[in-house]
């Protein structure tokens, strides 16, 4: 093969044995290798692409580069996502790269994948037709992005934060730039980036160098590919990506002459009541987290959700939703006294870097994301895994820490604190915040009734301990609901102030109708002896002293723990999925979705909701009831829930993205009915047509297979281990345990074309009853409902 080694390096921190790998190709081409025990594999193409104006080429090109290639060329995108087994698959435009990322557990399908991908990036066929059927669709999607007031002060202040960078224009597009987009422009866009020293391939999981050979074939053929695009293949548009041996082009990906463009500091957008600071550019990994831990104390400080931190880019800025001269205040005292609440805020930081690891997206990806900054600005790309940074930072000495937050928060150019204004010395630097003991308290009174209901699950969850307390209501009468409420909120008041041991929150959960509704604790943190002695000296404090709150509600409440499930541990051994290759799993811990156990809903027959914006589109929401007795057979479930598949990508998905400039289309299950989802919808009477003929639809024989893979997909897709939990909490509270995980797989993989067809009748049939909501214009709403909910109407009358 035609690789040349770089780097090799250990990497511990992504666990026992892991190495990364850093190779080159001779067209240029770098391929970045990250071996571990996980067997969730995960492949990306990236590449660098900053933009040069607003017209949001590389988003519109990263929407086009896979719906046809010169192997593939009839919508390959859309035949993985319903044919092969995968756990994630998608692309993502960031502000200055573009990632192709894909994973699977399975070695066939993830063959596959990379196979496309690698195809449809380098020999991809973009016609005018599926230009335009992009361009569309992307700008629908920034048209509801940019509806947020906040979003839109954000892209004005970034014009004027980076100006003279590619980060003073947004690579997403601003749907007014986005109309002036040419064919020619995004053509000679993927010439000048998507080129092999331009490109950053990655490859994770338990033996990622045995799919070298693939991206060898796609690299060598680039070598012999010619440089030239002719006029005449325009039309036929089998694009020829250009190889070039410019070695000089690796050092050009980040210009840090960027970073002195004199672009101002701060930037307040007094309409908005919006301020947002450009913090500058990132010299370390360790300075990055200090300003991230810092952040977080300044959040507590100020009590405040409407401070944000972007992090993504090369540059740190720090956005306020309203007026940002209470956070200069704060950051003088933090500088000045912080060094005790700063502790605090790395361990909540710690927390959501554990969590961030084992959230739904794969492992592998989330380490990529993190890595890639360090690709394009030339520095270590294995810099954030070496060793424990915050253990680090917990020994630094607190003089390193503030001369840092100082340089890179407050700065020449804050503005002075106004006149007036009340000093916070000490509220930051105040003493550690004591357990809620009570002298002299009679405690346990309730603890010592508990009976705990242990469930244990081993998954990986980089030592964080989910926890959900469930705590039973049943014995709880109606007109006592409002102290269930007044309960919810002192928890959440309690707790917030100690966010350092974890993060909590505090739930009434509905389940069967006509029931109270349960409480919950949910915990997340990697100290769980502290928070579960801080929830039990909590519940003693509120029976002992809280007698407003009803103290019989709070013993019916507190005096018996029904369940505590724990999530905590190492990887499952195992795939739970048994999948067409027949790769059999001994594992019984399935996740399913909440919709296969959730309650029906109550629903107005024709019932039409409207939510009022300002976006020229619209998003479209129809919940279709089923039957409650729907779910107690499983080869009827197993039906819908391939049935809900073919409707998506075979239908709804192909349908309204084309002929409504649909972003997005949806089916799923969930509590009890089907929802569909429609999102960025720019013709909304189009979309209207195409639900109403939804029975039409009809699967044949030689999709079934795609749509069975599909259905499988959504039960084998890791979601995050709280999702995990929160379903199989969903399943015991409504509906008790599932009769077998195993027979219900069977009867998806058993399904026939008429037992889905059967299912999207009765979907057809029930639209009747269905409840809709409509968010956008009311000319908009105005649209659809003369076009949906009164054909709706007069097919009722017809059969009443």
């Amino acid at each position: 093969m035609s690789f040349m080694l770089k780097e090799k390096k250990d990497i511990p921190t992504l666990g026992e044995g892991s190495k990364g790998t850093l190779v080159k190709h001779i067209s240029g081409a770098k391929v970045l290798l990250i071996k571990t025990d996980d067997d969730n594999q995960v492949f990306s193409a990236n590449f660098f692409n900053a933009p040069d104006n607003n017209r949001g080429a590389a988003h519109v090109l990263e929407h086009c580069l896979l719906t046809g290639s010169r192997k593939y060329p009839d919508n390959p995108f859309a035949r993985l996502r319903k044919g092969v087994l995968w756990t994630y698959l998608n692309a993502l435009t960031y502000k200055d790269r573009t990632l192709f990322p894909a994973a699977s557990r399975d070695e066939t399908s993830f063959r596959e994948m990379i196979d496309v991908y690698m195809d449809g990036v380098i020999h991809p066929i973009i016609t005018k037709r599926i230009f335009e059927v992009e361009k569309r669709a992307a700008i629908s999607e920034m048209e509801t992005f940019y509806n947020d007031t906040f979003e839109r002060a954000k892209a004005d202040a970034y014009a004027k934060l980076f100006l003279g960078t590619p980060y003073a224009y947004s690579s997403a597009g601003i749907p007014e730039e986005m109309r002036k987009l040419s064919y020619e422009e995004i053509i000679n866009f993927f010439d000048r980036h998507y080129i092999p020293n331009n490109a950053l391939l990655y490859l994770y999981g338990n033996d990622p160098e045995k799919y070298l050979p693939i991206l060898d074939i796609y690299l060598n053929e680039l070598l012999s590919l010619d440089r030239a695009v002719s006029a005449r293949e325009y039309e036929s548009r089998n694009i020829h990506a250009k190889a070039t041996r410019d070695s000089t082009f690796e050092n050009r990906h980040f210009d840090r002459r960027w970073t002195r463009a004199g672009a101002p500091r701060v930037i307040s957008d007094e309409s908005g009541g919006c301020t947002f600071i450009n913090l500058g550019l990132w010299n370390s990994y360790e300075e990055e987290l200090i300003i991230r831990a810092a952040f977080i104390a300044l959040q507590e400080e100020l009590s405040s959700a409407n401070a944000w931190l972007d992090i993504e880019i090369p540059f740190g800025v720090i956005g306020f939703k309203t007026g940002g001269e209470e956070f200069f205040c704060a950051v003088a005292d933090l500088i000045e006294n912080g060094k005790v609440r700063f502790g605090r805020a790395l361990d909540t930081l710690e927390l959501r870097l554990r969590v961030n690891y084992a959230r739904y997206k794969p492992r592998g990806l989330t380490y990529l994301i993190d890595m890639l900054p360090n690709w394009f600005m030339c520095k270590n790309l294995f810099d954030k895994f070496n060793g424990d940074y915050i253990a680090r930072l917990k020994e630094m000495p607190w003089t390193r820490v503030s001369d840092t937050i100082n340089l890179k928060i407050s700065g020449s150019s804050a503005p002075p604190r106004p006149a007036g204004a009340h000093s916070r010395k000490g509220m930051i630097a105040g003493a550690k915040r004591s357990l809620p003991f009570r002298s002299g308290a009679k405690r346990g009174i309730g603890r010592s009734k508990f009976h705990f209901a242990l469930r244990r699950h081993d998954i990986q969850t980089f030592g964080v301990s989910y926890t959900h307390l469930l705590f039973d209501t049943r014995f709880i009468s109606k007109e006592n609901f409002p102290a269930l409420e007044k309960v919810k909120k002192w928890f959440e008041n309690q707790l917030r102030a100690f966010s350092y041991i974890g993060e909590t929150a505090c739930v009434l959960q509905q389940c069967l109708p006509k029931r109270a509704p349960f409480f919950t604790l949910r915990i997340r943190t990697f100290k769980p002896d502290k928070m579960l002695d801080l929830i039990g000296d909590l519940i003693d404090t509120l029976l002992n002293d809280q007698t407003d709150l009803s103290v019989d509600v709070l013993k019916s409440l507190f005096s018996v723990k029904t369940m505590s499930v724990h999530y905590a541990g190492k990887p499952p051994s195992e795939k739970a999925l048994e999948s067409y290759t027949e790769k059999l799993s001994t594992s019984t811990e399935i996740s399913f979705d909440v919709s296969f156990y959730g309650y029906q809903q109550e629903f107005v027959p024709r019932d039409l909701k409207f939510i009022e914006t300002n976006s020229p589109v619209s998003d479209i929401v129809v919940n279709i009831p089923l039957d409650g007795s729907f779910f107690e057979s499983d080869k009827k479930s197993a039906g819908m829930a391939v049935a809900v598949a073919a409707l998506t990508h075979n239908y709804f998905f192909p349908l309204t993205r084309e002929r409504a400039g649909t972003y997005d289309a949806i089916c799923h299950i969930a509590q009890g009915c089907v929802i569909i989802n429609l999102l960025s919808v720019a013709d909304v009477t189009e979309c209207a047509e195409i639900l109403k003929r939804m029975g039409e639809y009809a699967l044949i024989g030689e999709n079934l297979r795609e749509c069975v893979i599909s259905a499988l997909n959504a039960l084998s897709n890791p979601p995050h281990p709280e999702d995990q939990l929160i379903v199989e909490i969903e399943r015991i509270l409504n509906h008790g345990e599932h009769s077998d995980a195993r027979r219900y797989i069977s009867e998806i993989k058993n399904c026939s074309a008429r037992d889905v067809n059967e299912q999207v009748r009765t979907l057809s049939d029930t639209l009747k009853y269905s409840a809709c909501r409509i968010t956008g214009s009311r000319e908009n709403y105005e649209r659809f409902k003369n076009r949906w909910l009164i054909e709706i109407e007069k097919r009722t009358k017809e059969e009443i």
